[in-house]
């Protein structure tokens, strides 16, 4: 007896209103994703090219599934390609990390044809983000502060600042 397995149908490719419609969706969720990150960030180092490297990352990713879907060959082919890409940037927050994901998955939702699903789900997941950054949940109790303070080489820091440390 021979079990065969049923193999999904072949994806029809998009439309050209379809791409679009993507790509115009992808691009406005994740602008939302980035809306949401330079309103909630709280460090001292912000970066305007990180806020649009999600915007870019996202939208692409939804090319990148726009391409792939179905085609088992292409999408080895493009994983391939972009292993021998890496991020050239430390990530200063381990919550810049979780806005690359979530920005990762809106392409991803939105490539694959799931407009329902990002539509839902992006708007609530910053929703989330941002009430918690509002209401200042999870904040940590310190007592202290710390104080970073720049001098040039010529300064007598000993001096300049003794009368404020005593």
């Amino acid at each position: 007896m021979r079990l065969q397995c049923a193999s999904a149908p072949p994806a029809t490719p998009p439309a050209a209103t379809e791409i679009l419609f993507a790509i115009v969706l992808s691009f406005l969720l994740n602008a939302l994703v980035a809306w949401t990150y330079k309103r909630t960030y709280r460090g001292t180092r912000y970066s305007q090219d990180y806020v649009h490297t999600l915007l870019i990352l996202g939208t692409v990713v939804t090319l990148v599934i726009l391409v792939v879907m179905g085609n088992l060959a292409t999408a080895f082919g493009m994983f391939a390609a972009f292993s021998i890409i890496r991020f050239r940037r430390n990530v200063g927050q381990s919550r810049d990390i979780g806005f690359i994901f979530l920005a990762m998955a809106t392409g991803l939702a939105v490539g694959a044809r799931q407009y329902l699903l990002a539509g839902v789900t992006v708007p609530l997941v910053c929703a989330i983000i941002w009430a918690i950054s509002v209401r200042d949940l999870f904040v940590a109790q310190r007592s202290s502060h710390l104080l970073r303070i720049r001098v040039n080489n010529d300064c007598n820091y000993d001096q300049a600042f003794a009368e404020v440390f005593a």
